[in-house]
């Protein structure tokens, strides 16, 4: 199975969000990573959401822009749910994870997601 990149975060990290790579976000990652199915992307959410970090999310609504018929999920709820699940904590003040924000604007261009509240956001 697929492995994700990015490296476990450093203990002594000097931020205070709290949005470190742990090895269960990893973990997660690679589930997100082996899915190749829109709907096994959102299943798994649904499932797991309560556990994701930030960086899981992002990685999740990533993964069903890039898979094939990505965009037939948009009709979905769970796909908006996902959406905001990512952009909430991304819209507070001092959010500085570049990486994450643009692959989610990204994702959601990409997906055509139309939401107005949400791009507000």
């Amino acid at each position: 199975p697929a492995r994700s990149s990015r490296r476990l975060a450093a203990p002594w990290r000097p931020d205070e969000r709290g949005e470190q790579i742990d090895s269960k976000s990893l973990d997660f990652n690679d589930e997100l990573l082996v899915c190749d199915r829109a709907n096994e992307i959102l299943s798994l959410f649904q499932r797991r959401a309560s556990e994701w970090s930030v960086v899981n999310v992002a990685t999740a609504v990533h993964r069903v822009a890039k898979v094939k018929r990505g965009a037939a999920a948009v009709a979905q709820p769970a796909l908006l749910e996902l959406a905001w699940h990512a952009v909430r904590p991304m819209a507070r003040p001092g959010w500085s994870e570049a990486r994450g924000l643009g692959n989610l604007a990204w994702s959601i261009a990409r997906l055509e997601l139309c939401d107005s509240p949400l791009m507000d956001a």
